[in-house]
Formats: structure tokens, C-alpha cells, sequence
């Protein structure tokens, strides 16, 4: 039998209404009314695991609001958006702010792409002509593409069709590399050699990779004594993308090391994440967000 929105929508004002506690231990996440567009935040008891609520948005100014209006949060596990971070400090100054691990881990991975996206005409360019052995050409070479495509015409070697030139080494994409460069014990042989190119090729991404390997050991291993000189190794390492993320660890430092110190874990609301969107699909994606919530409340 299929329930009516307005029969859910009753069914859960009269049985659970919104808010119905205050947390001690509340999660933030966001979630996509439409992905890419407009987002929403979920709220989640990470003691109890029941959803309390649903905000229209992710703005610092709704979380405020909702944190004023529901005293007594003691802690508060969110992503490092700013706009969560700020929201937290002003509704709720007293709560201690932990950032997610999973997201910093994601976060680190992040800064990986970007630094390949960077890299990667140079890369592609110093493989046009030469196998993995082969010694790469000058870091930063503005013509080393155009040598490298020109050097068989001008050293003869197409004269009679006797010399071919080696095929093309087939690089990554920028996300694949990434995943590729943070997973040193799960790799096999073919995605071993493709790291150990890209590091031969470019000392800018294996440095890049050796400090993100050193985060994710930091981070797994709850050494919260060695984050700051990580932070510090990362702000001289003048790869833009790194300095970057140490920047944006700095300016969240007391949540980073939260992190390492409390055990809350956003997993469990992950799979109120995904309960959402099923939900959302059985509406068609077309739930105004009074209805969403009554059937996300209804249904947990």
C-alpha cells in the first residue's frame, strides 16, 4: 500500500516531531536537493543515530540559528566547510568542533587531482617519445613537447621507414592518479610502474605524494603530535596546491587535531545520507523540504 504525502506528513507530526532532543553529540553534513545546484544539511544524534532535523540549506546563518534555538550541543563532527565551521562558533561557541576524518583523508586526495591536473600537459608531453626508462627532460621546459615530437625528423630516424618512434605511454587521469598515488600497499604491477613513472617524471608529484602519504599516516594513526611539522614541511614544499591545503588545515587546526583525538565517525551518517536519497527517489525528487523531512523522521 502506498502512503500519501499527506497521510505521511500527519503520521509524523503526530508522532515525531521535529527536534524532539537536543543532542550532546550532533553531526553536520550536506546533502543535494538537486546535485551541483542547492544543498541542504541533515542533522544526526551521533549517540542515538536518529536524524533530529533538516535545514533548507548549508549556510552558517541556519546552522546558527538552528544551534541557538536548541542549547546544550556539547560536540560537534562536521566537514572543514567554512560555512560549517563558522555556523558552529557562533550558535554554539562552548561545543568542541571535530573535523571528519574521512574528509580530511578526501580532502588530501583532493589536492592530488589538482596538483596532476596541473602536471599533466607537462607529463603527457615528456612520454611522447620515450618509454618509462628513458631520461625526462628539464623540469619546466616550455618546448619540451615540441622537441620531443620534432627529434625523430630531425635526427632521421623516419628516413626509409627503418626506425619507429615508441608508442606513447598512456597516463592516467587526473582522478585515477590521485587514487593511484595515495594506495602504495593495495597497487598491482601495471599501477606500480604508472606511479613510479609519474615520480620519475615529475619531482614536483612525488613530493606531493610523499606528504600526503605522511597525512594519511597521521591521520590513521591518530599521531596528533606530528601534525604540526607536517604543517610546517607542507607550507615550504612551494607546491602551490599543498601550501594551499596546509593553509586551510592551519586556519582549522583545533577541529584537525579534534579529530585525533575524539573517535566520533561520520559512517552512520553516510547511510542516513543514502536513506535520504531513496527517499527522495520515491518522491521523484520533487519533495518540498517539509515533506522530506517528515519522511526522513517517519522513517528513522
Amino acid at each position: 500500500m502506498v502512503t500519501s504525502a499527506d497521510t505521511l506528513l500527519r503520521r509524523v507530526r503526530w508522532a515525531t516531531p521535529p527536534c524532539a532532543h537536543t543532542p550532546r553529540v550532533l553531526r553536520v553534513d550536506d546533502f543535494a536537493f538537486r546535485k551541483g545546484h542547492r544543498y541542504g544539511t541533515i542533522l544526526v544524534d551521533l549517540e542515538k543515530h536518529p536524524v533530529i532535523d533538516l535545514l533548507p540549506d548549508r549556510e552558517a546563518d541556519t546552522l546558527s540559528a538552528w544551534l541557538k534555538r536548541h542549547p546544550g550541543v556539547e560536540v560537534i563532527s562536521r566537514d572543514r566547510a567554512p560555512a560549517y565551521a563558522l555556523g558552529s562558533m557562533i550558535g554554539a561557541p562552548a561545543a568542541v568542533q571535530v573535523a571528519d576524518r574521512f574528509h580530511l583523508v578526501k580532502n588530501v586526495r583532493d589536492m592530488l587531482g589538482q596538483v596532476m591536473m596541473r602536471q599533466n600537459r607537462l607529463l603527457r608531453a615528456r612520454t611522447l617519445a620515450a618509454p618509462p626508462s628513458s631520461r625526462s627532460a628539464p623540469e619546466n621546459d616550455a618546448y619540451a613537447g615540441c622537441r620531443l615530437l620534432l627529434s625523430p625528423h630531425l635526427e632521421g630516424r623516419n628516413r626509409g621507414g627503418s626506425k619507429r618512434r615508441p608508442p606513447r605511454v598512456r597516463l592516467p587521469s587526473a582522478q585515477e592518479a590521485s587514487w593511484m598515488l595515495l594506495r602504495s600497499e593495495k597497487l598491482g604491477d601495471e599501477e606500480r610502474k604508472i606511479v613510479e613513472l609519474l615520480c620519475s617524471l615529475s619531482p614536483e608529484v612525488a613530493r606531493a605524494r610523499g606528504l600526503a602519504l605522511e597525512f594519511v599516516g597521521i591521520i590513521r594513526g591518530r599521531r596528533g603530535d606530528e601534525l604540526r611539522p607536517w604543517l610546517i614541511d607542507a607550507l615550504r614544499s612551494e607546491i602551490p596546491e599543498l601550501v594551499s591545503f596546509a593553509n586551510g588545515l592551519s586556519d582549522d587546526v583545533s577541529a584537525v587535531k579534534a579529530a585525533l583525538e575524539y573517535e566520533w565517525s561520520q559512517g552512520q551518517v553516510e547511510g542516513q545520507v543514502h536513506q535520504l536519497k531513496m527517499i527522495k527517489r520515491q518522491m521523484y525528487g520533487r519533495g518540498k523540504l517539509d515533506l522530506l523531512r517528515a519522511g526522513v523522521l517517519y522513517a528513522t
